[in-house]
Formats: C-alpha cells, sequence, structure tokens
C-alpha cells in the first residue's frame, strides 16, 4: 500500500508545462528511425553500382551518383510526407500540454490564436503506447497504429529535473521503458 500512495502522490501533479516541437525535430525523428529500419533501401543499389563499376564497367559509378542524388531524395520526401504529416503528427508540433492521468496521458491544447479555439483534448491510452524512448532531449512515444506514429515531449517542458524525474517513474508504473 505504501507504493500506491506513493504513486497517487506522483501522479496528482503529473502535468508538463506548455510546449511545443517543431515540426524539424519530429521529421528528423522519424527519418532516423526509417533509415534504421531500411538502411539497406539505400544503401543495397547504389553499393551494387558500385561493384559493378569496379567488376564491369566505370559507368557505373554514374549511376550510384544519381541513385543517390536523384532516386533517394524522394523516397526521404515521400517518408516526410507519409509520416511527419500524419494527423498524429498535431500531438507533438501543436502547442499543448501532457498530464498523467491513471488511464493514460491526456494532451490539452492550447489556443492558435485569439479567434482560434483550442483543439478538443487527445487521450492517449496506455495501451495505444507501443514503446517508449528516452533520451537527453525528449521522451519518444511510440504509439499505434503504425511504425512512426510518434510524439515527443522535449525535456524543457518540465519545470525542474524533479519533475521529470517524477514523470518518468510515473509512466513506468505503466509502461515499458527502453533506452
Amino acid at each position: 500500500m505504501p507504493y500506491d500512495n506513493f504513486l497517487l502522490n506522483f501522479e496528482a501533479d503529473m502535468t508538463t508545462e506548455t510546449y511545443k516541437v517543431g515540426a524539424p525535430t519530429l521529421a528528423t525523428y522519424i527519418m532516423k528511425q526509417w533509415c534504421r529500419r531500411n538502411w539497406w533501401v539505400m544503401a543495397l543499389p547504389p553499393a551494387i553500382c558500385l561493384v559493378l563499376a569496379a567488376t564491369v564497367d566505370v559507368k557505373f559509378v554514374l549511376i550510384a551518383l544519381m541513385m543517390v542524388f536523384v532516386v533517394l531524395p524522394p523516397i526521404m520526401i515521400t517518408v516526410y510526407f507519409y509520416h511527419a504529416l500524419a494527423p498524429e503528427a498535431r500531438m507533438t508540433i501543436l502547442p499543448h500540454h501532457a498530464e498523467i492521468l491513471p488511464d493514460g496521458i491526456r494532451l490539452v491544447y492550447e489556443p492558435l490564436a485569439e479567434d482560434i479555439p483550442a483543439r478538443p483534448d487527445d487521450m492517449i491510452t496506455w495501451q495505444r503506447i507501443k514503446e517508449v524512448k528516452v533520451t537527453s532531449e525528449h521522451i519518444a512515444y511510440r504509439l499505434t497504429p503504425g511504425k512512426y506514429c510518434i510524439m515527443l515531449i522535449p525535456r524543457s517542458a518540465f519545470k525542474t529535473p524533479e519533475a521529470y524525474n517524477g514523470w518518468i517513474i510515473a509512466q513506468n508504473c505503466h509502461i515499458k521503458i527502453s533506452r
């Protein structure tokens, strides 16, 4: 029972400051994840061309360069448009604050302007969180559905290091964390 009281005290005031993460930061994070999973898509065709250039004809070096500078950028742009511009990106790039509740994490959005009302709150249940990765810059939540549905909370969203540590402890009571 003392542990339950400890958890209730932590969750009673588990709210971040109002924050937003820039779209380039989210896109960079998603692009790094995509590149880690699909490195072979970018490396294998140019590598094959370089091997062919060494064994068959030097002209394959030009084909390898065309792949790197002409073929790969549109692939990266497609990844950006498909994942970083998904509707779920609002959970990171719109100004809001997050709260840990017993059911999950609630995102409370701020109005964008005086004449534009705030969008309705989002509730991310604990079951919807596939993975949590804590880095020196932010906490990254990978959500269902999809591999690249990401919500980032920057470390700067917490008033103090104690608030940040309290958030980590409270989330760890509900989900498994990976570093």
